[in-house]
């Protein structure tokens, strides 16, 4: 589903997207893209002291490929919606 994004990261060597967190799910995984174009995700950590924020980027980080310090929460660390980057460096 994050195909796209997974393009433009291995063309540019970062890219930038908002993120949808349910936490507290069975499972961690990109549920939909949603007609924002933000990335719908369900993490299985609940949102107290920064649990599900760091299984967000421990999920992502593995997705594209890269260590948890290259995703980088640019906002949204107390809210449901993120602005996050991946790098590659």
């Amino acid at each position: 589903m994050i195909t796209h994004l997974k393009d433009e990261f291995r063309q540019k060597g970062t890219v930038q997207f908002y993120v949808r967190v349910r936490s507290g799910m069975a499972k961690t995984a990109v549920q939909s893209i949603m007609d924002d174009d933000s990335v719908k995700v369900h993490v299985a950590a609940i949102a107290e002291n920064g649990k599900a924020n760091a299984e967000l980027k421990r999920y992502l980080a593995e997705e594209f490929g890269v260590t948890k310090e290259n995703i980088k929460m640019l906002s949204g660390a107390s809210n449901r919606v993120k602005l996050i980057r991946v790098t590659s460096s």
